[in-house]
C-alpha cells in the first residue's frame, strides 16, 4: 500500500508536461480529481452483488487523513495514473485519447475488485465443502465452486438456492408420495440455516444440486428444464426404492403377496390388508354356500382360509380395478375350485375314518365317502326295519317257523338294502329291485 506521499512523487511526472515536482498544489489537485472519479466508479460496480464491496468516502485530496502520513483512498497507483493522464488530454481537448485511457483506469479497478472477490468467495466454500456433500454447508460451498461463474455469488446468495432448491424437492416429494403406489411419509420443509444440517434421506445431495443448478441457470436466461427433470427423476426414484423395499420385508400373508404377485410392491400394504380381509369374508360365503348341500354338510370351515385360496381371491380384486374382468373371474373361480376341492377332501378323510357300519360303507359302497354318515344311519335303520320285515313275512309259512328274527341283521344283508335305497334315490329302479331281491 502506497502512501500518499510515496504516490505523489510517482505520480507527478504525469500530471501535466513540465510540472514541478515541488508543485504540490497541482500535483494533489490532479490526484484528488482522478480519486474522486475511481471511487465513484468503485462505489458503482461495488453495488452489484457479483462484484459486492464496501463502498469507498472520497475525501478532499483524495487521501485517508494528512497528506503526511495518510494514505490514497483508493489505493491504485495503475488506476490513479491513467485517470491523471485522461484528465489532462481532456484538458487538451483530445476526448478520444482521454476517453481510452479512462476506460482502461477504471478496467483496472473492476479486474481488482473482481480478483479480490472471487479469491474471498472462492476461499470461502473451499471451507464449506468440509462438510459431508449430504449437510447444508457442504451443498453450499459445492454449489458455489460449480457455478461456473466465476464465484461471483456470494454465500448468501447460494444459501438461498439451496434452500430454494430444498424446498422444490420436498414439494415434489410430497406430490409424488401422495399416489397409492408410492405412499410414503411426507416431508415438512424447514429453511435450513447451520452448515452440518442433514437432507432428508430421500432427498440426496445430488437432487438438491441439481435443482439449485436448475435455478441459476434459470435465473441467467437459460434453460434449465434439463436439470430439473433430472432431479425429479431421482427423487421418484428414491421414493419408489424406499417403499418397495419396505414392502418387500413386510411379515405376513401381505408380504408373501407383495413379492409374489406381479407389480405386489407396488401395492400399499393396507390395500393388500383390505384384498385379504374381503377374501376371508368372500371365501367363507362361498364355503358356506357349498356346506348347505347334504354331501358337503359334515366339514368345518377353515379359519383362516389357506393362502391358496387368498391369494387368487385377491388376485382377482386387483384384476377388477384394473379393469381385466375375464381375468379377474378366472382368478375367482380358481378359488371357488380349490374351496371345493378343500372341503370335499376334508369331508371325505373324516368319513373314511368314521366307525362301525357306517364306516364300512363309506370305504365299501362306490361314491361312499359321498354320501353323509347320518343318511348312511338312516339307511342303516331303515334296512333294518325291511329286513326284519321280510323275516317275518317268511317266519309266517309253517316250514320257515320257529327260528326268532336276528338282531342285528348281518353287514351284507343291510348293505345290499342301503345300496338299492342308494340306487333308488339315483332313479335306478331296475337296480334297486335287483338288489333288494
Amino acid at each position: 500500500m502506497a502512501t500518499y506521499l510515496e504516490a505523489r512523487n510517482l505520480l507527478a511526472p504525469y500530471v501535466d508536461n513540465g510540472v514541478a515536482v515541488t508543485d504540490t498544489a497541482r500535483i494533489d489537485q490532479r490526484i484528488d480529481e482522478a480519486q474522486r472519479r475511481l471511487i465513484d466508479q468503485y462505489n458503482f460496480l461495488s453495488r452489484r452483488e457479483e462484484s459486492a464491496r464496501t463502498e469507498l468516502i472520497w475525501q478532499t485530496g483524495g487521501t485517508t487523513g494528512s497528506p503526511t502520513t495518510g494514505n490514497l483512498i483508493l489505493d491504485n497507483l495503475d488506476a490513479t495514473k491513467n485517470m491523471i493522464l485522461a484528465l489532462w488530454r481532456e484538458e487538451n481537448n483530445q476526448l478520444d485519447l482521454a476517453q481510452g485511457l479512462e476506460n482502461k483506469a477504471y478496467s483496472y479497478i473492476e479486474r481488482n475488485i473482481n480478483n479480490e472477490v472471487e479469491r474471498e468467495r472462492k476461499t470461502a466454500y473451499e471451507a464449506l465443502t468440509v462438510n459431508s456433500q449430504n449437510t447444508f454447508g457442504g451443498m453450499v460451498g459445492r454449489v458455489g465452486l460449480e457455478t461456473l461463474v466465476q464465484y461471483r455469488m456470494p454465500v448468501s446468495r447460494i444459501q438461498s438456492y439451496v434452500n430454494r432448491a430444498y424446498q422444490q424437492a420436498i414439494d415434489q416429494h410430497n406430490f409424488i408420495s401422495r399416489r397409492e403406489n408410492l405412499a410414503s411419509n411426507s416431508i415438512t420443509y424447514n429453511t435450513l440455516t447451520s452448515n452440518t444440517a442433514q437432507f432428508d434421506s430421500l432427498l440426496p445431495d445430488e437432487v438438491v444440486r441439481l435443482l439449485a443448478l436448475s435455478n441459476i441457470v434459470t435465473d441467467n436466461g437459460a434453460d434449465g428444464a434439463g436439470l430439473k427433470a433430472q432431479a425429479f427423476e431421482l427423487i421418484e426414484r428414491n421414493i419408489t426404492s424406499s417403499v418397495e423395499r419396505t414392502r418387500s420385508a413386510a411379515a405376513g400373508t401381505e408380504g408373501r403377496l407383495h413379492n409374489e404377485l406381479s407389480g405386489g410392491l407396488q401395492i400399499p400394504t393396507a390395500r393388500l390388508t383390505q384384498f385379504l380381509s374381503q377374501a376371508a369374508t368372500e371365501a367363507g360365503a362361498h364355503y358356506d354356500f357349498l356346506a348347505r348341500r347334504e354331501d358337503y354338510s359334515s366339514g368345518a370351515k377353515p379359519n383362516p382360509f389357506p393362502y391358496e385360496v387368498l391369494r387368487p381371491l385377491v388376485e382377482s380384486y386387483i384384476a377388477t380395478t384394473a379393469g381385466a374382468i375375464d381375468v379377474a373371474g378366472a382368478k375367482k373361480q380358481e378359488a371357488f375350485s380349490i374351496i371345493e376341492r378343500n372341503l370335499m377332501a376334508g369331508v371325505e378323510a373324516a368319513r373314511r375314518q368314521t366307525v362301525g357300519d357306517e364306516g364300512r360303507l363309506h370305504n365299501e359302497l362306490p361314491e361312499g365317502v359321498r354320501i353323509p354318515t347320518s343318511r348312511l344311519s338312516t339307511y342303516l335303520s331303515q334296512a333294518g326295519i325291511d329286513a326284519t320285515a321280510h323275516y317275518n313275512f317268511l317266519a309266517r309259512r309253517e316250514d320257515y317257523a320257529g327260528n326268532p328274527a336276528p338282531n342285528p341283521f348281518t353287514f351284507e344283508i343291510r348293505k345290499k338294502l342301503v345300496e338299492s335305497y342308494i340306487a333308488t334315490s339315483a332313479g335306478g329302479l331296475d337296480a334297486a329291485t335287483a338288489l333288494k331281491g
